[in-house]
């Protein structure tokens, strides 16, 4: 399979897992369950580090709109591309990546804990940074 002729297929996946892994810890936040997050493991306490939150709301919910978003203009634009769609999606990419390294800076070196489910939509966010990358002149 041509990573460049099936760009926005393989973003939207990669933006499904980050969603995906967005609204477990949003579920999370509203009922905390020790089936997703024990109350000693990594997620627990990055979710309660100073961190968790970016302008008063929780990480976790921002990830869910923000992705949310990057899926819907997605698909809209797999049915209908425009340039328009293209620069906002690859804007998103770049700012998910961006996030991604900060978080996994602050995990390792600041709270010195991992969210396996943060890890995962950081990975997937920086795989689909790499995909815009490497197909940017399509």
């Amino acid at each position: 399979m041509n990573p460049k002729k099936h760009k926005y297929k393989i973003l939207l996946f990669l933006f499904a897992i980050s969603f995906i892994a967005s609204v477990i810890l949003s579920i999370n936040l509203l009922k905390p369950s020790p089936l997703i997050c024990g109350p000693s493991e990594g997620c627990s306490i990055v979710a309660n580090s100073e961190y968790s939150k970016t302008f008063g709301m929780e990480n976790a919910y921002l990830g869910f709109v923000f992705f949310l978003a990057l899926i819907l203009l997605t698909t809209y634009h797999i049915k209908r591309p425009i340039r328009k769609t293209k620069l906002l999606i690859n804007f998103g990419t770049l700012v998910a990546g961006l996030w991604a390294i900060y978080s996994l800076y602050l995990m390792n070196f600041v709270i010195e804990a991992f969210c396996k489910y943060c890890t995962a939509l950081d990975v997937s966010s920086l795989f689909a940074v790499a995909l815009v990358i490497y197909a940017w002149k399509e």
